[in-house]
């Protein structure tokens, strides 16, 4: 559990970020915060699994 440390900061540093998006832009921060949201926690997930596999 505690390699995933890292990742669960930075995890936690954009769901605030997400929040602060929306709570400031409404529906577009909804919008967009979700697509850099989305594309990040994939790029992480994906190397979490990579980094598992090997």
């Amino acid at each position: 559990m505690m390699e995933y440390w890292p990742q669960l900061a930075v995890a936690a540093l954009m769901v605030g970020g997400f929040v602060a998006e929306v709570i400031r832009d409404g529906w577009a921060g909804l919008v967009i915060g979700l697509l850099w949201y989305g594309a990040f926690v994939g790029l992480l997930w994906a190397g979490g699994f990579w980094a598992f596999l090997l």
